[in-house]
């Protein structure tokens, strides 16, 4: 087998790890959001915890994709690890962290959450939550930028830095907002969707 089509077989591995964890998370977002207007129920933490092994299977198959093409690329002279290399492994090391953290944190506190709808829980829970959900969508789009968006490959650290906190801090405010103000879109916005799509004379 040549060097080139290993290399070529692992990153299709990379890139199947990439789109796998990026495809999961948003549909864990989608399902999570989903109790801004419906109780947590026990069929949607089990749907969660299946999706955040499949999320962890992912993150392995990016660090061993990832640190081949490492070795593959620059033979691990430090001469030719570039800014966007050092980013890579930043971001794919804050998501395995996250990880961490959602399935210690995240997952138990939903656990204790079901039959609540999400601004019923105390506001440290929807913080804690609604940051953990931000991290992950942050870094997942950032490492889906930084796979993908060949401008990148040419920019200094500095300029990633900026990219990076960018996408991370409106991530974050998203996060924060749907924390603090769910009472009020529960109370607003969702409830005349559901005025709306109630059937005729339910209460």
């Amino acid at each position: 087998m040549s060097d080139q089509l290993v290399f070529d077989v692992v990153r299709l591995g990379h890139l199947v790890g990439l789109a796998l964890g990026l495809g999961l998370a948003i549909y864990a977002d989608s399902r999570f959001l989903g109790t801004i207007t419906r109780p947590v129920s026990g069929h949607r933490l089990l749907e969660l915890r299946r999706i955040h092994r499949f999320v962890a299977a992912s993150l392995v198959l990016l660090w061993l994709s990832g640190l081949t093409l490492l070795v593959l690329r620059t033979g691990l002279d430090p001469a030719k690890i570039s800014p966007k290399l050092i980013a890579k492994l930043l971001v794919v090391g804050l998501l395995t962290a996250n990880a961490f953290v959602i399935g210690r944190m995240a997952l138990p506190l939903l656990s204790f959450a079901e039959g609540l709808i999400f601004h019923e829980l105390p506001l440290i829970w929807r913080l804690r939550l609604g940051v953990t959900g931000a991290v992950s969508a942050g870094s997942w789009i950032s490492a889906t930028l930084l796979g993908t968006v060949g401008a990148f490959k040419a920019m200094g650290a500095a300029q990633l830095a900026q990219w990076g906190a960018a996408v991370m801090g409106g991530a974050l405010a998203a996060g924060l907002a749907l924390a603090l103000l769910s009472p009020v879109l529960r109370l607003g916005i969702f409830h005349r969707w559901e005025e709306k799509l109630a059937p005729a004379g339910a209460v």
